[in-house]
């Protein structure tokens, strides 16, 4: 009821709440400690800066994908969201959906983030403010840290919705006692991960994947 509307494409309404704005700082705090890795000083601004592009080419770009892919196989996208618990895309009738359709749904917003990893740091190579070029990175490594996130099989990120097509695909009953099991443990693994920020292993991987 407090959300506030953006606008109308096609069909499909664009909406933020206003506590998304606790998300944006989390974000933000992402950013200062990924710059303080590199760069001693870590001005507002460019902090900031992180958490705007973040927003619009992680999240956003995660969530096109979604409704894109959705549309091109013929799945009805009424709305598009920015909340307290991130983004997401409203696809009526998804669990309804053929198994194989809500599997490419659900893998295509993390195949965007992944997919942009790259791009993005060759475009920070070619930024000579050092400061600028670094966040630019961090919004790679964050895009690639988004992506894996939500391939974490739990019920509250796309992973679980990719397991339940799979489970749908290969014949498994979804509330049966296999399902409950990789679902605790996914939600386990996601506040790890919520709490600590990405990991260190991942900033490694990035940087000698794209070198």
């Amino acid at each position: 009821m407090f959300d506030w509307m953006i606008g109308s494409v096609s069909g499909v309404s664009f909406v933020v709440s206003p506590f998304f704005l606790a998300v944006f700082l989390y974000l933000a705090w992402i950013t200062r400690r990924l710059l303080k890795r590199d760069v001693k000083a870590a001005p507002m601004g460019y902090v900031l800066l992180g958490s705007a592009m973040i927003t619009l080419v992680v999240l956003l770009g995660h969530e096109l994908s979604h409704a894109l892919t959705a549309a091109f196989l013929g799945l009805p996208v009424t709305e598009i969201g920015l909340t307290f618990f991130g983004a997401y895309t409203e696809i009526p009738g998804m669990g309804e959906a053929p198994a194989l359709a809500a599997l490419l749904v659900g893998l295509a917003g993390s195949f965007f983030n992944l997919a942009t990893v790259r791009p993005l740091i060759l475009v920070s190579r070619r930024i000579r403010n050092e400061l600028l070029s670094r966040t630019v990175w961090i919004v790679a490594y964050v895009s690639a840290f988004i992506g894996l996130l939500n391939l974490i099989p739990t019920r509250f990120l796309d992973g679980g919705k990719v397991i339940l097509a799979v489970w749908r695909l290969v014949g498994i009953d979804p509330a049966g006692r296999l399902a409950d099991v990789v679902d605790t443990a996914a939600l386990f693994i996601l506040f790890y991960f919520i709490i600590t920020g990405p990991p260190k292993f991942l900033w490694k991987f990035i940087r000698r994947f794209t070198s």
